[in-house]
């Protein structure tokens, strides 16, 4: 499944059904001349991989494997 969608920060998403070997990536793009963007992802109720990146437009990416 690919989803792409404007939202307003802070943004979180929750799979309840995500199972064992499936891989999961997220992207995030700042929109503004300035500033940081990061992006997270969480695993049992920590997190698990993280990205950032600072400054104009720049885009933040990870992904991993349950």
């Amino acid at each position: 499944m690919q989803q792409q969608d404007p939202v307003a920060l802070p943004w979180k998403e929750t799979f309840d059904t995500f199972r064992r070997g499936e891989f999961l990536y997220i992207s995030a793009q700042n929109k503004a001349e300035g500033g940081c963007i990061r992006v997270a992802i969480w695993k049992d109720g920590a997190e698990f991989k993280t990205a950032q990146s600072c400054g104009a437009y720049v885009i933040a990416s990870t992904n991993g494997t349950r």
